[in-house]
């Protein structure tokens, strides 16, 4: 065996670790950009600088609640609970958890946590 593939042995073993708790889980991916930006009348490039997703404490069913985290428009974030007019879910921007309205999804899908590819 040569020393090239000696030293791509312990590269591989290393990796494996990491493919094992790879998870097919399912996401929202909220509106984009550009589809808030026509709806308000701005920008694209306004709406990235200066508009977030707010995550909720409670889901809209429970009435008003507080701010907990944020998330950007266009982004993706995995679901951790349905409600009837909400999904709970973790934000990629800040590890925040609350609750986003489906007004504001544009759809699920189910992607590799580790390497976001669709499954």
């Amino acid at each position: 065996m040569s020393w090239k593939r000696l030293l791509s042995i312990p590269i591989i073993l290393f990796a494996l670790p990491i493919l094992a708790h790879a998870e097919c889980k399912e996401h929202i991916e909220l509106v984009s950009a550009k589809e808030v930006g026509a709806e308000m009348g701005k920008s694209e490039m306004w709406v990235l600088q200066n508009f977030k997703v707010n995550l909720w404490l409670k889901p809209t069913s429970q009435g008003k609640g507080r701010v907990v985290g944020k998330l950007l428009p266009g982004s993706r974030a995995v679901i951790l609970e349905r409600g009837s007019q909400d999904y709970k879910v973790r934000s990629p921007l800040d590890g925040s958890v609350g609750w986003v309205n489906k007004i504001q999804v544009k759809r699920t899908l189910k992607q590799d946590t580790a390497t976001r590819e669709p499954c």
